[in-house]
């Protein structure tokens, strides 16, 4: 298949969904996302990925709970609480389980994974 009938068949399953404009925006950024990682290697995308889709899922679970001390303590209303929870615990876990996923990039984490795996009997050097 050349490239030309490849974006032809390309246009004709997109011409199938009904996007709108917005998924078209969510399809390049997930393009460009996919094709930057994809040129730092195999194990700093997936902890990008993994660190990404973690944050959004833990922000997701427990903005509620965030969102009610701000509602109580500061006065905001509920839309805005809701928004401003969401955005810093996403923020917040994506700082820090990157950080947490990054320590497996380090050269000496096959060091602390192995005494981690030995750790009742840690192997004496």
């Amino acid at each position: 298949m050349d490239l030309e009938a490849y974006f032809s068949f390309l246009k004709k399953v997109l011409g199938l969904i009904p996007f709108n404009i917005f998924d078209y925006i969510a399809l390049f950024t997930f393009v460009v996302y996919v094709f930057e990682d994809a040129v730092f290697g195999i194990i700093p995308a997936s902890i990008s990925l993994a660190s990404s889709l973690s944050a959004f899922f833990l922000g997701l679970i427990f903005y509620p709970v965030v969102s009610e001390v701000f509602v109580e303590n500061f006065s905001l209303t509920k839309g805005i609480s809701d928004a401003l929870s969401f955005l810093l615990l996403t923020g917040f876990s994506f700082i820090i389980v990157s950080f947490s996923l990054s320590i497996l990039k380090r050269p000496d984490a096959t060091l602390l994974l192995n005494w981690l795996i030995s750790w009742p009997y840690p192997q004496s050097t």
